[in-house]
């Protein structure tokens, strides 16, 4: 196999360290080799492409991903004991999968479950301290000493970050999908007891980001010297308080990784309602401060670390507060991540937990608050709120075939006569922003969409049919960008009358409110699934087309709840 020369390919490497990299930081950035794995350079280009605004970058990162994910069975089998870019490829190829594979590839891999249990059967390289070798250092070491020390660092670091990642990605599949999770599973080597396996799987804390991307061996050597190692439930007990870690101080992945600790827990009381929710307050607290400090409030809103986790944290628990599959079992028709039922009673069962949940319960009521705060990053109030597009981090076109023809040039090829990819290269984009914000995360999308659909089920009943055809409505929908107008109108109007979950409720929130999401679902439509993104998303985008069609003679919405 033959090296990839990344220096051809530093654009979408770009987007893939300006994008991807400050939500999974993996990859040891200040040694990324400039002849790195193939197969892993594969898998990180893939992934940048996805933030490519030239024309069928989306389609072309597909391809690059199907290629990656044949190639890699050829490997051997891939543990913890693994060269490091193999089980950094492993996780890629993983986590970009789960969102924009061409089929709805919501299971965890077996490769990739194989590679979880050899972490948590082999502690050693977890419980290992990335800076033994640095410690047993005199205080004035050689520069080779020191290199030989950041090089033994790097490796064990980059192990354990994988593991987090991978701990991270089990809980996104568990809550956004209602997947089984990989690393709660009951085993019959160990009680079932939450409290033994809490201590099975406790895992390092990752140390921060100024240590993980320092550039200079001087400012490791210093920076490494005064880390002091902490296990992740050891800061999940003391986050937010007055001697526990400060939330400003904490990055994107750090605070993600404290958020999926706190969903891991098999407790479902009060005192889980209550852990979840301090924790939401501990982020919105850190997030107004940095509005107060920052002179635009949006920026600091959209691009702040605690912001991003902020985003993250409602769009799990609107999945957390929902019964998943029943609401996109009613909303689909009868189907479920691109499969049929296969049982008509099935899709029963789906229509009456639906309907049961939507009467005005408490776990509905939840979720719609959370689905409002959710789509309000997508809904802003003015376009220069909004995250600012994504394109390409350096100008010029990019030719797939001539630079992955030795590594992916076979499957490829397969490619060239069933794909409508101008495999001659792309336009040039836009240049890439500055920061990454919460909606460039690769779950974004697939939050939103569930959102809109919480917010249709909650408001969807036997006087929308009515009240989508009134004159004012009406009026309204056909005026020129009403649809933004409407959809910005729900969220704003949803906010202002339910400051908390509990002002969420059939008497507090008017119908003329509550059933006008038609908007709504066509702007997430159109803004945030359109374009070739995947089986999961493009099949989000069909069922929310479908939803605002109007059937019947008088134009009556279809009512999914009559089936």
């Amino acid at each position: 196999m033959e090296i990839v020369d990344i220096v051809k390919w530093q654009d979408c490497l770009e987007c893939y360290w300006l994008h991807f990299h400050p939500f999974f930081p993996i990859v040891h950035r200040p040694t990324f080799p400039t002849k790195p794995s193939p197969l892993m350079a594969g898998a990180m280009i893939a992934i940048g492409s996805q933030y490519d605004t030239r024309p069928n970058a989306k389609e072309y990162s597909l391809v690059l991903l199907e290629a990656c994910l044949k190639l890699l069975p050829k490997s051997p089998a891939i543990t913890s004991r693994s060269r490091v870019t193999d089980i950094q490829t492993v996780f890629l190829l993983e986590v970009l999968s789960k969102f924009r594979s061409r089929r709805a590839d919501v299971q965890i891999s077996h490769r990739f479950r194989s590679l979880y249990g050899s972490f948590m059967h082999d502690r050693h390289w977890v419980s290992l301290n990335p800076l033994a070798v640095l410690n047993t250092l005199p205080s004035n070491p050689s520069s080779d000493a020191l290199a030989k020390a950041q090089k033994f660092w790097v490796e064990h670091e980059a192990r354990r970050r994988v593991l987090q990642a991978a701990f991270i990605l089990d809980a996104q599949q568990s809550v956004l999908f209602a997947q089984p999770p990989v690393l709660l599973q009951p085993s019959a080597d160990w009680s079932n007891s939450w409290e033994r396996n809490q201590r099975i799987i406790d895992i390092p804390f990752p140390c921060s980001s100024d240590l993980w991307e320092s550039k200079h061996l001087s400012d490791w050597f210093n920076l490494a010297s005064a880390y002091k190692p902490m296990s992740l439930s050891a800061v999940a007990d003391t986050f937010g308080g007055s001697m526990g870690v400060r939330p400003d101080s904490l990055d994107t992945f750090q605070s993600t990784l404290l958020l999926a600790h706190r969903l891991s827990s098999r407790r479902q009381d009060q005192e889980f309602e209550s852990s979840l929710r301090q924790f939401g307050d501990i982020l919105e607290r850190a997030v107004a401060v940095q509005n107060r400090q920052s002179l635009i409030q949006s920026l600091a809103r959209s691009q702040s670390p605690q912001s991003r986790t902020l985003f993250t944290y409602h769009a799990f628990l609107v999945a957390h507060y929902t019964p998943l599959h029943a609401l996109l079992t009613v909303s689909g028709e009868s189907w479920l991540f691109n499969k049929k039922l296969p049982e008509e009673e099935d899709f029963r069962i789906a229509k009456s937990r639906l309907r049961a949940w939507a009467s005005d319960t408490g776990d509905v009521r939840k979720a719609v608050w959370h689905a409002v705060r959710v789509l309000q990053y997508a809904v802003a109030e003015d376009p220069a709120d909004r995250p600012p597009e994504h394109g390409s981090a350096l100008q010029g076109p990019i030719s797939p075939q001539m630079e992955l023809e030795n590594v992916f040039g076979p499957i490829i090829e397969s490619w060239h006569s069933t794909s409508m990819i101008n495999w001659d290269g792309f336009l040039s984009g836009p240049v890439a922003s500055s920061e990454p914000g919460p909606l460039t995360l690769l779950h974004a999308n697939w939050s939103l969409y569930i959102s809109a659909l919480v917010c249709w089920a909650y408001g969807f009943n036997h006087t929308a049919a009515m009240f989508s055809q009134s004159p004012s409505f009406l009026a309204q929908h056909h005026r020129p960008n009403s649809n933004t107008d409407a959809a910005r109108s729900y969220i704003s109007t949803m906010l202002s009358l339910a400051p908390t979950w509990e002002h969420i409720s059939h008497a507090n929130i008017p119908v003329t409110v509550r059933c006008n999401t038609l908007a709504l679902l066509k702007f997430i439509r159109l803004n945030t699934l359109q374009g070739r993104m995947g089986g999961l998303l493009n099949e989000g985008e069909r069922v929310l087309a479908r939803l605002g069609e109007r059937k019947g003679p008088e134009g009556g919405m279809r009512g999914m709840w009559n089936f």
